[in-house]
């Protein structure tokens, strides 16, 4: 969803909220690699990997003040929010990478289980946005929403039956 964030931002909080909307676009990755890394790093606790948690996060603190730094010096806030973000997945995405194949997840399978579960997510936000984009009344993109959260549930629940199969 931070892709339509500042014309969501202005549509639910007022049109002075497009520049909120904005930075929330460009932070959405991010969250959403914290959202994932986070879990995973209790495996290297349990493995007793806890150097590399401290090697990456010492290269984040100090990427990350470069990066903020040159940001500041190149184009403002909003440049610093993007190279912050984009400095913060080179080290987590390559962490989370390394921590499943500790767990044993090959990564055929992680990089083909991640395409298939974007495609689907795509594919049953297609009918909200839409609806968003065409400036749909809120009670037609309230139900376009709650009919692709029912297809994606539909869809999680037969990938799953398919898995306990295997």
């Amino acid at each position: 969803f931070s892709i339509i964030a500042p014309p969501l931002f202005a549509y639910v909080l007022g049109p002075q909220w497009i520049e909120a909307g904005k930075y929330a676009r460009i932070l959405g990755p991010w969250i959403a690699s914290i959202f994932v890394s986070s879990p995973l790093e209790v495996l290297l606790v349990i493995q007793d990997k806890q150097e590399i948690l401290f090697i990456t996060n010492v290269l984040l603190l100090v990427f990350r003040a470069v990066a903020i730094y040159i940001g500041s010096i190149f184009g403002g806030s909003m440049h610093s929010v993007f190279f912050f973000v984009v400095v913060s997945l080179l080290i987590i995405i390559p962490k989370c990478i390394y921590t499943l194949n500790i767990a044993g997840v090959p990564f055929k399978y992680l990089t083909l289980d991640s395409v298939s579960c974007f495609l689907k997510t795509l594919l049953c936000l297609m009918c909200p946005l839409i609806a968003f984009v065409l400036n749909a009344n809120f009670v037609i993109y309230i139900s376009t929403l709650c009919f692709s959260i029912l297809c994606y549930l539909v869809l999680l629940f037969n990938t799953y039956k398919t898995e306990i199969k295997r």
